[in-house]
């Protein structure tokens, strides 16, 4: 099912998505748009968001919001893989006439004491970007042994899946996180993600 908010005609360009589980246990989380085919988008989230459901309760959307206005545009989504250990999650969605995005390119490791941000959404509310500065790269490891970003300050509800962005560029995806520290899925890791069949 397709629901549209929309106040006149309203091209949605942000590549940053709201995802959520419509199914009998909505969740709420973040995503950004980070390749296109002719027909869909591919977004790049967590996976802990649909990590415990059942696979006939997994019912994805994905909101294409544009931050100016809060119209936005919801689509049914596929998941394509995930990855728990990574925290990782590649979904997919069909593409629609209002929205045009330009997906978000990979970058390169930040250096520490760098600024970044992570853009994402706290429920239903409009897209939200916090600054962060970065931690660490390495400082802790994943399941699998790699390296996980690390970010000072507060982890915010809802912006699990959400990008972290540093000149312009994706550099980690928003895992968990403290009133401290943000865990993010580092840049090697998104990497390995995509590469992995």
């Amino acid at each position: 099912m397709i629901t549209y908010l929309l106040t006149g005609v309203v091209a949605i360009s942000s590549p940053y998505v709201r995802v959520s589980n419509v199914g009998e246990q909505e969740r709420i989380w973040s995503g950004v748009v980070i390749s296109e085919t002719e027909d869909d988008y591919h977004i790049l989230t967590c996976a802990h968001g649909i990590d415990d459901l059942h696979k006939r309760n997994i019912h994805l959307q994905v909101d294409f919001v544009d931050a100016g206005q809060y119209n936005y545009v919801s689509v049914p989504a596929t998941l394509i893989k995930k990855d728990i250990d990574r925290d990782l999650a590649l979904i997919k969605c069909p593409k629609l006439k209002m929205v045009t995005i330009k997906p978000v390119p990979l970058g390169k490791d930040p250096p520490k004491n760098s600024r970044s941000t992570v853009c994402g959404f706290i429920g239903r509310k409009k897209m939200a970007i916090r600054p962060y500065t970065v931690r660490s790269i390495g400082e802790y490891q994943g399941t699998n042994g790699e390296d996980l970003l690390l970010l000072n300050g507060k982890a915010v509800s809802g912006f699990s899946g959400g990008a972290v962005i540093s000149n312009g560029k994706i550099v980690g995806i928003q895992s968990s996180g403290t009133n401290v520290n943000v865990t993010c899925a580092s840049l090697q890791q998104i990497k390995d993600f995509l590469l992995n069949e």
